[in-house]
This record gives structure tokens, sequence and C-alpha cells, in this order.
């Protein structure tokens, strides 16, 4: 209403998350920028200002769980902010809901199918979530299913998804005895992300 093209057009798109709170939504996605540039700590500090302001932000409790427990906190601090947002489950749409519902059977009251059900029923709303392609994917690794975790990888890579989508499809390949396929995975991996430190 009145403001430049230019302006919003360089204002990071807000994510899209179940939020009363536009300000919530702004501290969550600022967060998750944090997140992905590897400031685990100021993202933590984020999603936390997001939470004080709508206590009932699912998304913003589970993210809080993800980064506390990439950045070595204590098993008490994931397991609240992932209990938390496990108890709003009902209050999210289903996308939200499975993945708070996963995160939870992982970390606090472990269940493999309970995961597993949960990653599926994300991926049943949304086919390209990479959250729920990876992470299945991860779970059918446990169970030894290399084949039909490889093919979740390999979907996540040809959405665009990087990184870890190319690790994950490399050693599904490779526990297959895919040796050619993983090294023709890593040679992708290297020309679409160069500068990944990963690569070499």
């Amino acid at each position: 209403i009145g403001e430049s093209l230019v302006t919003i057009r360089k204002t990071l798109p807000l994510a899209q998350v179940s939020t009363g709170s536009l300000e919530a939504l702004r501290q969550y996605t600022r967060a998750s920028q944090l997140e992905h540039e590897g400031d685990l700590e100021g993202a933590a500090s984020l999603y936390q200002e997001a939470v004080k302001i709508d206590s009932g932000f699912g998304m913003a409790y589970r993210k809080l769980a993800v980064v506390l427990n990439n950045a070595g906190a204590s098993f008490e601090q994931v397991v609240q902010a992932s209990t938390r947002a496990y108890q709003l489950r009902d209050r999210l749409p289903p996308v939200e809901r499975g993945l708070a519902t996963a995160y939870y059977y992982y970390n606090v009251d472990y269940d493999h199918q309970q995961v597993m059900a949960a990653y599926r029923s994300v991926l049943d709303a949304d086919p390209d979530n990479d959250a729920g392609l990876n992470n299945l994917g991860n779970e059918l690794m446990q169970d030894r299913q290399w084949s039909a975790a490889e093919s979740l990888y390999v979907r996540g890579i040809a959405l665009g998804y990087r990184g870890v989508f190319f690790a994950n499809a490399m050693r599904a390949q490779v526990f297959q005895g895919l040796y050619a396929a993983a090294a023709a995975t890593l040679d992708q991996w290297g020309q679409v992300s160069p500068d990944d430190p990963d690569v070499p």
C-alpha cells in the first residue's frame, strides 16, 4: 500500500507456516535465514522470540528443537521444544502436523514406525517437501531399504535440493553397490554446488 516495488523485492519473503502473528512470522523467517547461513545460535534466539510472541506457534517450536539439537544444546531443551510442537499438532495444517509429529517421535518418544508414518503423511500432503523426502529417506536407510531411500533423495535433487540430498543419495547408492552411480552423483553435486565445502 504505497510501498515501492524496489523495497518490496529487497524484503526477505515470509515463510509459509501457520501463526496468528505477523511479527512472529517475521522472526521465524529471519531465524530460518540465519539457520541456512549456519548461525544456529542466532537462529535459536529468533525462534525463541517467535514463540514468545505467539505461544501457539507450533512450527517455531519444532524449528527451535531442530536448531537446538544441531547446535548441541541440552537434551532437555530439545525435548521441551519438540514436546511443545507436538502438543500443538492438532492446530496445525497437515504438513506442519506431520513434521511436528515425526520430530517428536524421533527425539522424545522414539518410535520408528510413527516417524515413518508421519513423514509419509507429509509427502501425501506435499510430495515435494524437502524435510519429508530427506527424513523419510533416512528412516528407510535404517531399514536397509536402500533403493527406496535413493529414490527419495534423487527426487529431491531433481527438485533442486542440494547438499545433504547428494550425500545421502551417494550413501544409498554405495550400499547397493552402485559405485558408478555414486560417482556420477558426486560429479553432479560438484557441478551444481562447486563451492560446497562438502564436495571435496
